[in-house]
């Protein structure tokens, strides 16, 4: 009686660092666009909170019979105002005698410096002719 030899098909070295390196691809590739959603979902908080510093700026503007109120989120929570923005969103209201200009942004997101923020403003080319009260990030 002869042996009979039996081989088991296996995976070549070769074959398996093809595999690593696919997979290494699609999890960098996964990482990458899971940080472009979160730096959205960031921007849209930031552009949420504007809306709403808005009114409540509009409305303490008719009630005190003034352009608005000057406030910095971080300064903390203003009693008049009482607003208090999103975790990580910065935000800044400058005033003048007739208008207001309201900039703001996360350092996390795509507009993360009060240079190149969102802004909202009490009528048009505001924003361009009153200066931020900060500097920086």
């Amino acid at each position: 009686m002869s042996a009979k030899i039996i081989y088991q098909k296996a995976f070549t070295i070769v074959e398996l660092l093809v595999v690593i390196i696919v997979i290494g691809i699609l999890v960098t590739l996964s990482v990458v666009s899971y940080n472009g959603i979160q730096q959205s979902a960031r921007d849209k908080s930031v552009q949420s909170d504007l809306d709403a510093i808005d009114g409540i700026e509009t409305d303490y503007g008719v009630k005190n019979n003034v352009a608005g109120k000057a406030w910095f989120s971080g300064n903390g929570v203003d009693a008049d105002l009482g607003f208090t923005p999103s975790k990580g969103n910065v935000i800044d209201v400058v005033v003048n005698s007739t208008d207001y200009c309201i900039r703001g942004y996360n350092v996390s997101g795509n507009k993360n410096n009060i240079s190149n923020s969102f802004s909202k403003e009490s009528s048009s080319g505001v924003c361009a002719l009153l200066p931020a009260s900060i500097s920086g990030p």
